[in-house]
């Protein structure tokens, strides 16, 4: 499952599996990975102390994917901060007169 919006700040995942088609990796929680605005996906296995970086996330599926086997589970409480972060607030009030304190 690689469907995710558009972005502009690096997102970050988990790769997950149930079953480990190749006895390496393991099951479970298998590697932590960032996709950047610019589409280019790193990668850190947890059993590994090596990082890759890849094109993007489906030129990282088509190796580490193994039929659809391995999920991508996104870290959304990224996206909700960014979007929380980007959304106007009220306008700050205007100055006070010189002078003037806030009560309080």
């Amino acid at each position: 499952m690689t469907d995710h919006p558009a972005h502009s700040v690096p997102e970050t995942f988990e790769l997950y599996r149930r079953e480990d088609p190749t006895g390496v990796a393991g099951t479970g929680t298998i590697a932590e990975g960032v996709r950047f605005a610019n589409g280019k996906v790193a990668l850190a296995f947890t059993n590994s102390k090596s990082v890759n970086v890849w094109d993007s996330l489906e030129e990282l599926l088509e190796v580490h994917g193994h039929g659809g086997k391995t999920q991508v589970r996104w870290h959304r409480v990224n996206i909700e901060i960014v979007a929380r972060a980007a959304r106007p607030g009220p306008p700050a009030p205007p100055p006070l007169p010189e002078g003037v304190h806030p009560v309080g």
